[in-house]
């Protein structure tokens, strides 16, 4: 995985033919590959209806927060579970602003 130099854009102002955005709402964030030295934040675990059949070594399990089906993959080798502050669906992290 390679670096990348992402924009999320907050929201956007609808004109009437056109979409209008103010340059005060962008917010550019770097991108980069989890480190074994680093600490926080969640595991995503994908959910089941956007992968409907799981990959060899998934696990099929509920979210903790939401319920809904995910699947637990297997941590790589270097990571471990303590170094994360929980494992939660994608779209539970991401309401978390993971």
């Amino acid at each position: 995985m390679c670096n990348q130099e992402v924009v999320f854009i907050k929201h956007a102002n609808v004109g009437s033919a056109e979409r209008m955005f103010d340059m005060a709402d962008i917010l550019a964030v770097k991108v980069e590959p989890r480190r074994a030295s680093d600490k926080g934040g969640y595991l995503c675990m994908p959910l089941r209806q956007n992968v409907p059949e799981g990959r060899k070594g998934w696990k099929l399990v509920n979210c903790p927060e939401c319920g809904r089906e995910c699947w637990e993959r297997p941590l790589p080798e270097e990571f471990t579970k303590d170094m994360f502050s929980g494992v939660l669906c994608t779209m539970c992290a991401m309401k978390r602003g993971v």
